[in-house]
């Protein structure tokens, strides 16, 4: 006859463990009677047989079902956790060395353990039975299944203790259950998934864990690094095979209860779909069941299946990302024999890699032509395709638009277009598939469509569909702007513009409205402050937006702040649906930071460096020298505090740092990616002296952690490399005056005496690499080209 059961499971478990430190001893003592208890029945007691079933449940624990409910509450979902089957083959204890333990323990009324009495039964592992022969009285039953975890030390595996009053033979099936989360003994990880999509879309799946259960300090550091080790492989992408199935499997993770993201991706890198599940992971067991109710559990057969569907993928909602080549430029001029322009624009090539272009095997062509010397228009788009299109004028016989591509659907990879006002732009609405001419004449700006370009080749119907000055006069703090670049999708316009709204300077920014085929209904309109005052650089100016893009929900610009004294930039993501602006990897000024202690500048007269009179040592500014220009006294770290670029100060820079140096342009198109050309300057010292050294390179973004993953230095030139000494600052005419150490030599063999207090003149005489004389006007402090 059954009196009890046990108590609560988990009140159980925590009176279990001191109970299993004087069971240790006998941990594998087998089935048969031990006569090594500290007290025996009688033998003459009459027996009854106390007898059942064994069956292994409970895979949830209460603490972590706890844990389940408080997460579906707060996510407003049904619980649902992956668990393991208790199929004894899946154990993670050696088979041989696990053993059945069948106990019994005597219940004194007063509570005196000195009078405790220990019986051990039997256990049929095979049919799953256990037996006692035990005299009347109350008794403590304790099943359980124990195995050797390393060299005679043993854990439990399940368990489980039920209290009787034996006055007749009793009948008692007993459900055994896990331990709460034990710290010696890990368990694994081996989950089904099925991809029912229609042609198996998915291709990989990523697991990203998050630990929910609590330890104490000692127990994280035992479990450190085994935790930290699974977490890295799960990240890692599973391939589905191509029947579309696919096991997550991981051994050796720590017992406990776990927050799992899948991420189920497409060939191209698409999350097709993304869902959260909870792991419960026992020491000594294989995770291996689904359990639970969701979209993507199904119960077929009395079993839980894991299936991704064509439904889930379709109301997830992703918008597809088609991968591209790379489209790297140089700028490039090309000269007539008479010495006229005859090319002056942006030479493409569309490269596979980008790590190594040649002009002979890539295909490549010549867009943004100009007629002068004035800076050419870098633009270009890619379509859903992955097909490539830049803007290409010529000016022979007149002024003529052409698009090269090459799209297949175009017949000789050019087509000619035309608009009412001049093209200067491409943009290009992934959503609908529609190119857009662009043409900008300061205050306004003009939208033509070009809806069957990508899809047929065709241009026949180009019409103009938006112009700013619809909308321009609704947004008051825009006003006054002038308009730089814009993009489309999904039918709305993202501009960026500049003008003088800004009191503190001209501030770029974005102003968004709909694309608008009326003359008379104005779209409404919103302008959104991208940068922040403290972008601004060190002469209080801010620098430009060079490219935008959209993807994943997002708008995503390009700043760039170079000069002469500065090279720095960073990329500025606007979310289109919940606002707010992230700013990722504009420096911090780090050479404000360094100790230029010895650092040197040298002194420059038409691109060569002024020498000391007589001498073959180059006249230089260091140390504590200072000149006074107007009653503004400078120091060499005065000018120091005006550079900024990423890399710090030293002989051998790091070009390949997580920060930009200038960037230019989106180059390429990658889900979840951003390839962007980044080109500017690093400042570096040679033998002391400053200079600096070009820098083009191609950094990719990975979009979900929004960081810099990558950044390799190509052997193409941007915005075409300089060469010329940057003036740090000029020496000024009349009306300075410099200290002693200044080491410039005037014509008549003298330092520029700096008691004398006097004015310096103009018509002293330096010197530069050739021995002439040069006039003080035009001489710099500067900063050569080290290329």
């Amino acid at each position: 006859m059954k009196v009890m059961k046990g108590g609560n499971m988990k009140n159980v478990m925590k009176k279990l463990a001191g109970l299993l430190m004087v069971l240790s001893v006998a941990l594998f003592a087998g089935c048969s009677d031990s006569s090594d208890s500290a007290n025996e029945a009688p033998q003459t007691a009459k027996t009854y047989t106390v007898s059942g079933k064994i069956s292994i449940g409970s895979a949830v624990p209460a603490s972590v079902a706890k844990s389940l409910a408080s997460a579906s509450e707060g996510a407003n979902s049904s619980a649902r956790t992956a668990t393991t089957s208790f199929d004894l083959e899946t154990t993670t204890y050696e088979k041989s060395k696990t053993n059945w333990v069948a106990e019994a323990i005597s219940v004194d009324d007063d509570n005196n353990s000195d009078n405790d009495i220990y019986i051990y039964g039997e256990i049929d592992p095979v049919e799953m039975t256990y037996s006692f022969k035990l005299p009347e009285g109350k008794w403590s039953l304790m099943l359980s299944l124990r195995g050797e975890y390393r060299e005679g030390v043993g854990g439990t595996l399940i368990y489980n203790k039920v209290e009787v009053i034996v006055e007749d033979n009793i009948e008692e099936d007993i459900i055994l259950s896990p331990q709460d989360y034990q710290i010696y003994k890990n368990g694994a990880l081996s989950l089904p998934i099925t991809d029912g999509t229609t042609d198996h879309k998915i291709k990989t799946v990523t697991c990203a864990l998050v630990n929910w259960t609590e330890r104490n300090a000692d127990d994280e550091a035992l479990i450190k690094d085994s935790l930290e080790t699974a977490i890295a492989n799960l990240k890692k992408p599973k391939n589905f095979s191509s029947s579309g199935t696919v096991t997550i499997v991981q051994n050796d993770v720590p017992a406990g209860s776990y927050e799992a993201t899948f991420t189920f991706k497409d060939e191209n890198g698409n999350a097709l779909y993304v869902c959260k599940e909870y792991i419960t992971v026992f020491s000594g067991w294989t995770t291996d069941t689904w359990q639970g109710a969701g979209a993507h559990l199904q119960l077929v057969d009395g079993e839980t299946n894991f299936m991704i569907t064509d439904a889930l993928v379709e109301g997830y909602g992703t918008e597809l990302v088609s991968p591209t080549k790379m489209a790297l430029f140089n700028v490039h001029t090309e000269m007539n024999g008479d010495g006229t322009i005859a090319f002056n624009g942006y030479k493409y090539y569309i490269s596979a890699d980008g790590d190594d272009i040649d002009e002979n095997t890539e295909e490549n062509y010549k867009a943004s032509n100009s007629d002068s010397a004035s800076n050419p228009i870098n633009s270009f788009i890619f379509d859903n395709n992955g097909y490539f299109y830049t803007l290409h004028i010529t000016y022979s016989g007149g002024t003529s638009y052409y698009i090269y591509t090459n799209n297949p659907k175009v017949s000789g990879e050019q087509v000619e277009v035309s608009a009412t006002y001049s093209p200067s732009r491409l943009a290009y609405d992934s959503k609908t598939d529609i190119i857009y001419l662009v043409s900008i004449n300061e205050e306004s700006m003009y939208l033509y469509q070009l809806p069957s370009l990508a899809s047929e080749g065709t241009v026949n119907d180009i019409r103009q569909v938006y112009c700013s000055d619809y909308y321009k006069d609704g947004v008051a703090e825009f006003s006054s702007c002038h308009y730089k670049m814009c993009i489309v999708h999904d039918g709305v316009v993202y501009s960026i513009v500049r003008g003088n709204y800004d009191s503190k300077g001209v501030r770029p920014a974005l102003v968004i409205s709909k694309v608008s085929e009326s003359n008379t209904n104005k779209p409404a309109a919103s302008g959104v402050q991208i940068l922040s005052t403290d972008m601004k650089n060190a002469n209080d100016k801010y620098g430009d937006i060079t490219d935008l893009l959209y993807q994943d929900g997002a708008v995503y610009m390009l700043y760039r702040d170079v000069s002469d004294t500065s090279s720095r930039g960073a990329l500025i993501r606007y979310d289109v649906k919940f606002g707010g602006i992230k700013v990722l990897g504009l420096t911090d000024n780090k050479l404000e930071k360094e100790d230029f202690t010895n650092a040197k500048l040298g002194v420059y007269y038409n691109g060569s460096q002024v020498l000391m009179h007589d001498s073959t040592a180059p006249a230089v500014f260091a140390g504590n020298n200072s000149w006074t220009s107007r009653s503004v006294n400078y120091t060499l770290k005065d000018f120091i505090k005006t550079l900024r670029t990423p890399a710090p100060l030293s002989e051998t820079p790091d070009l390949t740092v997580k920060e930009f140096f200038g960037p230019v342009k989106f180059i390429a198109i990658k889900p979840k990616k951003l390839v962007i050309a980044d080109d500017g300057i690093a400042f570096y010292t040679d033998s002391d002296f400053l200079k600096y050294k070009n820098v083009n390179r191609i950094v990719t973004v990975d979009l979900e952690s929004f960081s810099i993953i990558e950044a390799s230095l190509v052997n193409v030139f941007f915005n075409g490399d300089d060469s010329d000494v940057k003036p740090v600052v000029p020496i000024p005419n009349t009306g300075s005056t410099a200290t002693q150490d200044v080491a410039l030599i005037d014509g008549r063999n003298a330092m520029l005496p700096a008691s004398s207090g006097g004015e310096v003149s103009t018509t002293y005489n330096y010197f530069n690499t050739e021995g002439d004389s040069v006039d003080l006007s035009d001489v710099v402090f500067g900063i050569p080209c080290g290329d």
